[in-house]
C-alpha cells in the first residue's frame, strides 16, 4: 500500500482560492513524491473551476449548521479527528493542514504517529493571534514536523510568535499559475490600470483604490476583475457608479491574456497572505504598485526596481508612483525587465521541486519532531 498525503481544508480544492489552488497542485506533487493524495473537506462552496482528479481520493466530512457558530466549528474539528483516527495513518504518511487551530482536537497519538506539515495560508499575525491558535500551538505544536511559510519575512515573523527551532521552518512561496512572459514590455500600454482580486471590501480595501484613481490626472482608467458574493459585488457597483473611468468587468477567465492590455497592476489590501495576483502580474512584466501591509509584499515588490511599495495608506505617494511609471518609458522597461527576472522565484517548476523535496524528506527521515 502506498503512503498517503492527506490534506485538509473546509472547502474542496476544485473551487476558487489560494489554498484550493495549492491543494490542486499537490496531486502532481504527490505522484512525483510517491504518495497517494487523499483530500478531506466539508463543503463544496462557490464557483467550481476545476474537475476532480480521477486518481485522487476525495472524502467529504460531515458538517452541521446551527445558530451557534462556535459549536459548528467544534463539530468540524471533531469530525476531522475521527476521520484521521479511522484512516490509521502511519510514520510514512503526511498530514497537511493550513490552520493551527485545526490541530487542537486531534488526539496527540494520531499526530505523533504521522508527519504533520502546517502550511501558511494567511498573514502570520492574523493566523497566530487568535486564542485557539495560541492554545493549539501550546498543546500540539510539538507534533508539527514542518511549518511552511511564503517568504523570509514570514519566517522571521513566525519565529517571533512561536517558540520553535528555525530548522523546522521551510520557505516555500506560492507558485505562479501562468507561464512567465518571454520578453519585457518596451513601453507602458497607455494609462490603463488593472486589479484582479476577490471582491471583498474588508480585506481588499477597494474604496481606497477608487480614491486613488479619482486623484490621478485625466486619462487614467481602472478595470476591476474578480469574483465575490452578490452583496459585495453590488456594493462595488454602487461605489463606482459615479466614476466613469472605473469599470467592474467580472471574473477573470484568462489572466495571462487580460494582463497584456494593461500598464500597471494595483493592490490596496489591508492584509494578504501572499498576494497571488501580484506574482501573476509580475510574471507578465507588468509593474505593480502595492501598499506595504503584509510580509510578502517586500518579497514580491522591490520598490524602485519592479514597482512601488507604498507606505500604508498614503494616497499621494501611491498616485505619484503610478504616474512616474506610466509616463517614463525607459523606467517602465527597466521595471518590466526586473519583473521577469524576479518572477523566477515563483516559477511553478521551482516551487514544485521545493514541495517534492520536502515530502520526500519524510520518507528518508530527514525531519523529526523537536
Amino acid at each position: 500500500m502506498s503512503c498517503k498525503l492527506v490534506t485538509y481544508h473546509t472547502s474542496i480544492s476544485t473551487g476558487i482560492g489560494g489554498i484550493e489552488n495549492l491543494y490542486r497542485s499537490f496531486f502532481d506533487i504527490s505522484l512525483e513524491s510517491g504518495y497517494e493524495h487523499v483530500e478531506l473537506f466539508h463543503r463544496i462552496s462557490g464557483t467550481q473551476i476545476a474537475e476532480r482528479e480521477n486518481n485522487k481520493k476525495y472524502i467529504q466530512l460531515l458538517e452541521v449548521k446551527t445558530f451557534f457558530s462556535k459549536f459548528n466549528s467544534l463539530f468540524l474539528k471533531m469530525t476531522l479527528a475521527f476521520k484521521l483516527f479511522t484512516m490509521r495513518m502511519g510514520s510514512k504518511d503526511i498530514f497537511v493542514v493550513n490552520n493551527p487551530s485545526n490541530l487542537i482536537f486531534i488526539p496527540s497519538f494520531i499526530l505523533k504517529r504521522t508527519n504533520v506539515v502546517l502550511i501558511q495560508a494567511n498573514n502570520i499575525d492574523t493566523v497566530y493571534s487568535t486564542f485557539f491558535s495560541k492554545l493549539s500551538i501550546k498543546l500540539k505544536g510539538k507534533f508539527v514536523d514542518i511549518f511552511t511559510v511564503y517568504t523570509p519575512q514570514d519566517m522571521n515573523k513566525l519565529l517571533k510568535r512561536v517558540s520553535i527551532p528555525d530548522y523546522k521552518v521551510k520557505i516555500i512561496p506560492r507558485a505562479c499559475k501562468i507561464k512567465t512572459a518571454l520578453f519585457p514590455r518596451d513601453e507602458s500600454n497607455g494609462k490603463k490600470l488593472i486589479t484582479v482580486c476577490r471582491i471583498e471590501e474588508k480585506q481588499k480595501n477597494i474604496a481606497t483604490m477608487v480614491k486613488i484613481v479619482n486623484s490621478l490626472p485625466q486619462g487614467y482608467t481602472l478595470d476591476i476583475y474578480g469574483e465575490g458574493c452578490h452583496k459585495e459585488i453590488e456594493k462595488l457597483k454602487e461605489l463606482i457608479s459615479d466614476c466613469p473611468r472605473i469599470r467592474y468587468l467580472g471574473p477573470s477567465h484568462d489572466v495571462e491574456l487580460i494582463l497584456k492590455n494593461y500598464s500597471v497592476f494595483l493592490m490596496t489590501s489591508y492584509y494578504e497572505g501572499f498576494g497571488q495576483t501580484l506574482i501573476e502580474a509580475r510574471s507578465q512584466g507588468v509593474p505593480v504598485v502595492v501598499f506595504n501591509t503584509f510580509e510578502a509584499a517586500e518579497y514580491i515588490v522591490k520598490s524602485g526596481i519592479n514597482g512601488g511599495l507604498i507606505e500604508p495608506f498614503n494616497i499621494d505617494k501611491y498616485c505619484d508612483c503610478i504616474v512616474e511609471i506610466c509616463e517614463n518609458d525607459s523606467l517602465y522597461r527597466r521595471y518590466s525587465e526586473a519583473s521577469l527576472e524576479l518572477a523566477k522565484q515563483t516559477d511553478s517548476s521551482v516551487v514544485f521541486r521545493l514541495w517534492v523535496e520536502l515530502f520526500k524528506s519524510f520518507d528518508s527521515n530527514e525531519v523529526s519532531n523537536y
